[in-house]
């Protein structure tokens, strides 16, 4: 792993940035002091990426919360078996006799 402090850096470019991360994760020093850490991903770290992206998009959407709040609240609930029953009797309800 390459540690880069920024601030000791006369300029440096994201193109050579990336290059160093193409052969090893780099971690890069601001000048005051925070870190951060450049590495490239395997395909399986940018599906767990895109999942996060995913996840964090949910959390800030105010309809899906809205969503989830209005579930939170229902007070019945039905055994697998009585769905199976309503579906089953809407499936002769609706299928035309012979």
């Amino acid at each position: 792993m390459k540690q880069i402090n920024l601030e000791q850096m006369e300029t440096i470019s994201l193109s050579e940035l990336l290059k160093f991360a193409q052969a090893e994760s780099v971690v890069l020093v601001s000048s005051d002091g925070e870190t951060f850490i450049l590495k490239r991903l395997s395909e399986e770290d940018k599906d767990d990426v895109e999942f996060a992206i995913e996840v964090e998009a949910l959390r800030k959407s105010k309809s899906f919360q809205e969503f989830l709040d209005e579930r939170l609240n229902y007070k019945t609930t039905k055994s697998i078996e009585e769905i199976l029953a309503d579906v089953e009797a809407d499936i002769a309800a609706n299928t035309p006799s012979e």
